[in-house]
């Protein structure tokens, strides 16, 4: 059916689902539209406080349903199993959209040739964030990814905030027996490149990736959110992600014919691993020039790929079996 599926998954969000609503509520469209709230395993009141706001000004329908198994890839999933319209637009629980968010994303779904739309999301905070956070702040999913809007499915992805996509990209996934390696975000752990799988993912499959520079989401970060412990901590994720996005990267380079020198080596373990301990070395005698934070985000990124590598040599190599069977 036409139209939008906002999709908020909340993980112990009674702090702040309330004001991601009052955005929603703001919408000024024509466009068919609803908003489906997941339930993460929370063990505070977010249900009751979505529920008493939204009751306020019930703009369009609100469906609240529980996932139980914790993590973002779950939620989604769950959300995108209820959701009635044929465009599903993932708002997170810290983001507030423009009073023309469900316009514009459909708007922009008029091209059969979209598949997944990006947007650029800004920082919102309680107070002045510190100096690092301009250099790493897209560690947090904030600042332009590109300085064009149109098509980047050659050069990139887009951020999972604020990502929207087709639902049927899910059923053709789901037929080709595909199953996401990374599951995001479980609860305070952090995790990371769910948003990147799905983006590459669904270039193996034919679609394209589309980044609207000018639609812009504010992303809520609170105070403690931003630190340095919890930037390495992401990183940390994010090294952990690398290692089962190469299998989608080398495909996907093999697809648009532009393979690098070593792709055809990728898929061994021993290959990955001296490679990122030789990049390692490098980062050491470079160190001179950096800050003593960004050597350390740039260690210990690589240190998660090799410790996991080597931890999860199975699972890695069966990631380019899940990965072929997206195109046959």
């Amino acid at each position: 059916m036409n139209g939008v599926s906002v999709v908020i998954c909340c993980f112990n969000s009674e702090g702040i689902v309330e004001e991601t609503l009052d955005y929603l509520q703001k919408q000024e469209t024509n466009v068919n539209w609803e908003v489906i709230l997941v339930n993460n395993a929370s063990t505070d009141q977010t249900t009751r406080v979505a529920l008493k706001k939204w009751g306020l000004n019930p703009i369009t329908n609100l469906e609240i349903i529980n996932e139980t198994e914790p993590g973002l890839t779950y939620a989604r999933k769950a959300g995108i199993a209820k959701a009635q319209y044929d465009i599903i637009s993932f708002v997170d629980d810290d983001n507030f959209v423009p009073a023309n968010w469900v316009s514009e994303v459909a708007n922009v779904f008029r091209n059969p040739e979209v598949g997944i739309l990006g947007v650029t999301a800004i920082g919102h905070f309680d107070g002045v964030p510190p100096e690092w956070y301009e250099k790493h702040k897209h560690a947090f999913a904030t600042g332009e990814l590109y300085d064009f809007s149109g098509d980047v499915s050659e050069i990139g992805g887009v951020y999972g905030a604020g990502m929207s996509i087709r639902k049927k990209i899910y059923a053709e996934l789901s037929a080709k027996k595909w199953q996401p390696l990374l599951t995001g975000r479980i609860g305070k752990v952090q995790m990371g490149g769910e948003d990147s799988e799905i983006c590459l993912a669904s270039k193996l499959i034919g679609y394209k990736i589309y980044y609207a520079k000018d639609l812009v989401i504010q992303h809520y970060i609170k105070e403690d959110r931003i630190s340095e412990e919890r930037l390495v901590n992401m990183t940390i994720g994010f090294g952990f992600a690398d290692l089962f996005l190469l299998p989608y990267e080398v495909a996907h380079r093999s697809k648009i014919g532009k393979p690098q020198q070593f792709d055809g080596l990728r898929q061994s373990v021993f290959f990955n691993y001296f490679s990122k301990k030789v990049r390692l070395l490098q980062l050491y005698f470079q160190k001179g020039n950096m800050t003593p934070l960004d050597y350390k985000i740039a260690k210990v990124r690589i240190d998660a790929f090799c410790e996991t590598i080597l931890a999860r040599k199975t699972s890695f190599i069966e990631a380019f079996a899940n990965v072929d069977r997206l195109l046959k």
